[in-house]
């Protein structure tokens, strides 16, 4: 498997209404390859799974992990521009 990498580090926060849950940091790698090692660090940090995972666009890729479902934002339509 061929991994994108990215420039700098990346850091992933894990976050409910109520606080954040998890974070890590990541050594030059792509976002979505961030994002199942995130959901399985709050997975042992919390004992809990998660029915969905509302991300940004850099994480899109993968429409489920574990039981996760991903969901990201559409693109914006230039129409709607200022």
């Amino acid at each position: 498997m061929d991994i994108k990498v990215g420039f700098g580090n990346k850091g992933t926060f894990v976050k409910t209404g109520t606080g954040v849950l998890g974070a890590m940091s990541y050594l030059k790698i792509y976002e979505r390859y961030t994002l199942g090692s995130a959901i399985k660090h709050v997975k042992n940090l919390t004992e809990k799974s998660f029915k969905n995972a509302k991300v940004d666009r850099g994480y899109r890729g993968k429409n489920k992990i574990i039981e996760t479902v991903i969901i990201v934002p559409s693109t914006t339509k230039k129409s709607l521009g200022y």
